[in-house]
């Protein structure tokens, strides 16, 4: 048996020389002070997966919509300034010729009397502004709704049942009388009736328009040019989004869960453009106008491209009104309505 020793064991010895720690008061508040030093990462709107990404701060959606009222504003103010140059020159031109007595050929004095017995002259004042003819001033909405394109071909006449339509200048077919051939071949699934009604669409166009015969039929086929063109509009949901955005003057996380709501682009900017209230009543939407849009959309490339875009659908958005606004949505994406193909508008124009 070993002699007992007086060395202590390894356990007790390093107990007895361990040296206290003396800690401040600034170790207990150490990570209090990094989590208030540390940088804050700021939330810039961009992110998440699908078409719309995170909400925006309450700043910088009031920026947005200070700068929306500046602009319109801009744009009433223009067209304020673009008017009263035609108006006083037109009436400048009025009270000088009214004021000019008519002259005596004999004399070469004025002749009062010929003055006197002149009638006055009305008032006829044009504003050069206007891309819409006073003739498509006298068509309403309900007018256009009121034809019947659902009816048999056989029994549909364009000139009695599409009266309205004689209203409309050369060019000048409103975009809301295809948004109602779009919104009579959604409410049904049978195939005849569809290719009826594009049939009874292309008649009135036929007759009354032709010259926006060929922009209407690309626009039921979901493209703007034959593929053999290459020209496709190359549109991302990106550009749309802002478009959007700045038009409604929602934010992003809004419009996501409108997006998750619906599902379908067009009623997410029918939902988002409902409560939106311009200053000035924008043009009415013609089929050759939203066709010639798109193509400028499509011809745009390279450098500031997705800018171009993006202003170029933000101008089809602001003019569009009511069902409108679902059709140019959904138009953007080329997906217009799943009740018909091309196929069927082929048959239609056949």
């Amino acid at each position: 048996m070993p002699p007992k020793t007086d060395s202590p064991s390894p356990a007790k010895k390093r107990r007895t020389e361990t040296r206290l720690v003396h800690r401040g008061i600034d170790f207990f508040f150490k990570k209090q002070l990094q989590r208030t030093n540390a940088p804050k990462l700021e939330d810039n709107g961009v992110g998440g997966n699908g078409l719309f990404g995170r909400g925006e701060e309450d700043e910088l959606r009031r920026r947005q919509q200070e700068e929306q009222d500046e602009r319109l504003a801009r744009q009433l103010q223009d067209i304020e300034d673009h008017n009263e140059a035609p108006d006083a020159e037109s009436a400048n031109g009025m009270a000088a010729e009214d004021a000019m007595p008519e002259r005596n050929e004999a004399t070469g004095t004025p002749n009062a009397s010929a003055a006197a017995a002149k009638p006055p002259r009305e008032d006829k004042i044009q504003f050069n502004n206007l891309e819409l003819s006073s003739a498509n001033s006298t068509c309403t909405l309900e007018d256009i709704y009121a034809i019947p394109l659902d009816k048999e071909p056989l029994q549909f006449n364009p000139v009695t049942d599409a009266s309205t339509a004689s209203t409309w200048s050369a060019g000048r077919t409103p975009y809301a009388f295809l948004t109602h051939a779009f919104i009579l071949i959604n409410s049904t699934r049978s195939r005849l009736k569809i290719v009826d009604c594009l049939v009874n669409t292309l008649r009135v166009v036929t007759h009354h328009d032709p010259t926006s015969l060929l922009p209407l039929v690309w626009l039921t086929t979901n493209a703007i040019a034959p593929p053999f063109e290459g020209i496709e509009l190359n549109l991302g949901g990106a550009v749309i989004s802002k478009a959007l955005k700045n038009v409604s003057g929602l934010t992003q996380g809004t419009l996501k869960g409108l997006y998750a709501k619906w599902g379908d682009i067009g009623d997410v900017a029918f939902e988002a453009k409902m409560a939106v209230r311009t200053l000035v009543a924008p043009q009415p939407l013609t089929v050759r106008g939203v066709y010639s849009t798109l193509r400028e959309i499509a011809r745009a490339k390279g450098t500031g491209s997705a800018e171009t875009k993006r202003k170029l659908v933000e101008r089809l958005l602001i003019s569009a009104k009511g069902e409108e606004v679902r059709y140019i949505g959904r138009t953007l994406v080329q997906h217009v309505t799943s009740q018909f193909t091309s196929p069927s508008a082929f048959l239609a124009v056949s």
